[in-house]
C-alpha cells in the first residue's frame, strides 16, 4: 500500500463513484472535538491512513494524534 500527501486545488469534494460513503475536510480542532465527543473514530495506528493523518496533525501544534486517540475504541 502506498500513501501520498497532496494539496487540493479547492475545498470542494465530489464523490465520483460508490467507493466512498462520505468525504470531508477537518481542521485539527475539529478532529480533537470529534474524537472527544465520539463522532470520529480513527483506524488502528498501524494503518497507513492513520500514519498520514498523524504526520499532518502532529505538525500543527495541537499535540500528538496518538495521545488524543489513545483511549478510543478501534474499529
Amino acid at each position: 500500500m502506498l500513501g501520498f500527501f497532496a494539496e487540493g486545488a479547492s475545498t470542494d469534494i465530489t464523490l465520483l463513484d460508490n467507493e466512498l460513503e462520505d468525504a470531508r475536510w477537518f481542521t485539527r480542532d475539529e478532529i480533537i472535538n470529534s474524537v472527544n465527543d465520539g463522532s470520529l473514530v480513527f483506524p488502528p495506528s498501524v494503518a497507513i491512513s492513520f500514519r498520514l493523518i498523524e504526520q499532518w496533525f502532529n505538525k500543527g501544534g495541537k499535540g500528538l494524534l496518538r495521545d488524543i486517540t489513545q483511549n478510543q475504541k478501534q474499529f
